[in-house]
């Protein structure tokens, strides 16, 4: 497992599964206004980060999202 890298400085070489942090907060229309940094494992595809997707149109335009840095996932435990 590598340290967290920054998007600003680079992103993944290869298409696949990161953990990542990432900044989503709502500009306070639909949703009640708010501001987190969360932790979570995303696709990495062609140049893209690929987010979750919500089923509610009105909240997912109401939302902002930017992944902030990320690094490789850690090796699966074996027994």
């Amino acid at each position: 497992m590598g340290n967290w890298k920054p998007v600003e400085d680079r992103v993944p070489e290869e298409n696949g599964r990161y953990l990542v942090t990432y900044r989503e907060k709502s500009v306070g229309g639909y949703v009640p206004f708010y501001d987190s940094t969360y932790l979570r494992i995303m696709r990495y595809h062609n140049g893209e980060w690929k987010y979750p997707v919500n089923l509610n149109q009105k909240m997912e335009e109401d939302l902002e999202k930017e992944v902030l840095a990320w690094m490789d996932l850690p090796e699966v435990y074996e027994v």
